[in-house]
């Protein structure tokens, strides 16, 4: 009876053994990253290969990171010594806290994403075999909006794999790489100054300048009228909009008037006419409208 225990308890250890290759080497757990509160891959992976050497880059994280931004994030695994026949990979990202840091928009072939204990992870759907040495893994990440100087870390951990024959006998490797969110940009904003009228009426020299500020630039002007640039000339009176576009498409809007004179209107106030006693006749007109001096 005890010989039969025994065997079943071999049986039993053997079938959990392929059920946790093919489980993992499809879709990991969560947890594996070698971040803080976590451990690596090597806990499932024991009884390391000494054969085997590589590392594990994350590529596309910029050292200064602009609040929003989207960035392509390659996780690229490298094998240095030995044959390993393919990999696998899992990675988290964290702010100065030790918090979820950012979202995931897009996972590339080959990834997945899931979530647990607050984090957010990016992990390989299925392992994939080196070509030339090299596996990549890349995915779409947006950063946070903030706050300022608040460093980002991206921990990743990978297999470098035996292909699939029992989950000893690999190679784990771990990194990180560290970014510091930008300080944030003021909010755009535009205004309009140097404003000239129009200085006759149903003229049209008027002109106005617009300038932007905050945001991020360079700049760029629209004006209602078709017009692009900051200094439309040639205006009639009449309301105009700009909208100013920064660097990062963000846009502001500003309105001004231009006005013009009233029309020159000329009325006649008194007429003295000449007669006989009085040859010197005199006339007085008034004017009003128009652009006085």
């Amino acid at each position: 009876m005890k010989r039969k225990v025994t065997r079943l308890n071999t049986i039993f250890l053997a079938l959990l053994g392929v059920y946790i290759v093919l489980a993992f080497s499809s879709n990991p757990p969560n947890g594996y990253t070698g971040a803080p509160g976590e451990q690596t891959c090597q806990s499932c992976h024991s009884n390391m290969n000494p054969n085997y050497a590589g590392t594990v880059e994350i590529l596309g994280l910029p050292t200064t990171i602009q609040p929003n931004s989207i960035h392509n994030i390659t996780i690229r695994v490298t094998a240095t010594a030995g044959s390993p026949v393919r990999s696998g990979v899992e990675l988290t990202t964290l702010n100065g806290n030790n918090q979820n840091a950012g979202t995931v928009i897009a996972t590339g072939a080959f990834l997945t994403q899931a979530s647990g204990g607050g984090r957010t992870y990016v992990k390989h759907s299925n392992a994939q075999p080196f070509s030339s040495n090299i596996t990549d893994f890349t995915f779409t990440w947006q950063a946070p909006s903030g706050p300022s100087n608040d460093p980002i870390t991206m921990y990743a951990a990978a297999v470098l794999g035996n292909n699939g024959n029992g989950n000893g006998m690999d190679r784990v490797v771990t990194t990180s790489k560290t970014g510091t969110m930008a300080m944030a940009a003021t909010p755009l904003s535009v205004s309009i100054g140097n404003v000239s009228h129009v200085s006759c009426f149903g003229g049209n020299d008027g002109a106005a300048l617009a300038t932007g500020s905050g945001g991020t630039p360079p700049y760029s002007f629209s004006w209602s009228t078709g017009f692009m640039g900051a200094f439309p000339m040639n205006l009639d009176e009449g309301i105009y909009i700009v909208t100013c576009t920064d660097a990062a498409s963000m846009t502001a809007t500003a309105m001004v008037t231009i006005t013009e004179p009233s029309q020159i209107v000329v009325s006649t106030v008194s007429v003295t006419a000449i007669d006989c006693d009085n040859p010197n006749g005199k006339a007085t007109i008034n004017a009003t409208g128009g652009n006085p001096g």
